[in-house]
């Protein structure tokens, strides 16, 4: 303490200014103001420049407005949740970097976000090795559950083996007996392939596999495979390519015919309203598409309350991407409550993994939770058909004859965890 803070100290109660320089002394002192706490930062990764910059902002204001809804509330033990944006610019290595300067110069308290797979993985080590928590809330690689699994790394959204054994379980209910499948040769594409199959099988044994056709990643020249698909006689195709080129194959397919009467099963987060706003009139009708979070399902006051926000932040409706920042900062919120201040990392994994909460996509009577075995959130996947409808401009397609895939249908098996993180030697 100074002189004169010694004195008013030695001498008792002295002048009311006095005792505000004290005040403010301590608050300094401490880092705070007997009326503003430090917020609780959080790291935000998303691309808000280069090709996916338009999911990435609608993500980045997902977080924003669960953000504003935590801090209306009260915040987080009275401190205030505060965003720590980062640009990672739809680029991997821009990720990493962009990560590394929120955990060591901004030193938030976790990460949230990542659109893309490869990013996610290497920013999931980075968030492994620092010892920061890291809610994916935007990517669906099941590898970051399974083999490249650590104890930091959360997700929110629905994982690929959700998406595609929600997709299963729809075709199941199905007459279709005839199965081709379709997709990039790359590792994702293999293991959705065998989370299908598994699915179907075991509620369909008869089911017939008419070929596998896998195409090179960046190969975007569809017309023989498209040639093969019309003289194969299937019922339907399981298609393995996610939005960017799906959009070429649909477009391919439509010049050569292949529609309508091949029927495309697509789990891969084709049933984003983000895509169909993009695809328009070019979807052909009868698509079966799948996503983990809808407009028009389900039709819960949560759900609704979450789209009119949104859209009246941003003047446009929300994709899946905005709902899974909105369900992770609520997630971390959640827990940071219950963790307590200053978070301590290896306490707040230890919370998450027993914490569950709100999600927009919770259908009624059910709440979405974290699978502590797993890390991933156990949450309910619609699976619909394409038809026309208007009641989301400026999308001119709807998904509809719904079915809702059980969340605990949808897991992967225990076995199959530990099998993954733990191989038997060779």
């Amino acid at each position: 303490m100074n002189q004169e803070v010694r004195r008013i100290v030695r001498h008792g109660i002295g002048p009311l200014w006095w005792w505000l320089v004290l005040l403010a002394f301590l608050g300094t002192a401490y880092g705070e103001t007997p009326t503003e706490k430090q917020p609780v930062p959080i790291g935000v990764l998303y691309p808000l420049s280069g090709a996916a910059s338009s999911r990435g902002e609608d993500a980045l204001e997902g977080a924003r407005l669960a953000i504003s809804e935590v801090n209306l509330g009260g915040g987080v033990k009275e401190r205030p949740l505060a965003a720590v944006v980062g640009d990672t610019a739809g680029d991997p290595e821009t990720a990493l970097s962009e990560a590394r300067r929120l955990v060591h110069l901004e030193r938030v308290t976790a990460l949230l976000g990542i659109l893309d797979d490869e990013a996610a993985f290497l920013v999931s080590e980075l968030a492994g090795q620092q010892q920061v928590p890291f809610i994916g809330a935007g990517h669906g690689d099941d590898r970051l559950l399974l083999e490249r699994f650590h104890p930091f790394y959360f997700r929110v959204n629905a994982s690929n083996h959700q998406l595609t054994a929600a997709a299963a379980l729809y075709a199941a209910q199905q007459p279709w007996q005839r199965f081709a499948v379709v997709g990039p040769d790359v590792p994702s594409s293999r293991r959705a392939l065998e989370s299908f199959k598994t699915v179907l099988l075991r509620h369909r044994e008869e089911v017939q596999w008419v070929g596998t056709w896998w195409t090179h990643t960046y190969d975007y020249d569809f017309a023989p495979l498209i040639r093969s698909l019309k003289t194969s006689g299937v019922d339907a195709v399981l298609c393995l390519y996610e939005p960017g080129s799906l959009k070429e194959f649909i477009r391919q397919g439509a010049l050569l015919g292949l529609f309508p009467n091949t029927r495309l099963i697509c789990p891969l987060n084709t049933g984003d309203y983000a895509f169909l706003r993009e695809m328009g009139d070019r979807l052909p009708d009868g698509m079966v598409l799948a996503a983990y979070h809808h407009l028009n399902w389900p039709e819960t006051p949560g759900n609704r309350d979450f789209i009119h926000k949104f859209k009246g932040r941003t003047g446009r409706y929300p994709s899946q991407s905005a709902a899974a920042g909105y369900a992770g900062v609520h997630l971390l919120a959640k827990a940071f409550q219950e963790s307590g201040w200053p978070v301590d990392s290896r306490n707040l994994v230890r919370v998450l993994e027993q914490t569950s909460v709100p999600c927009p996509w919770d259908p009624p009577g059910f709440t979405s939770y974290i699978r502590s075995d797993e890390h991933q959130m156990v949450m309910a996947v619609a699976v619909g058909e394409v038809m026309s409808g208007t009641g989301f401009p400026p999308a001119s397609k709807v998904l509809g004859n719904w079915m809702a895939a059980p969340p605990h249908d949808i897991l992967l098996e225990a076995w199959d965890i530990f099998e993954a993180r733990f191989p038997k030697p060779k």
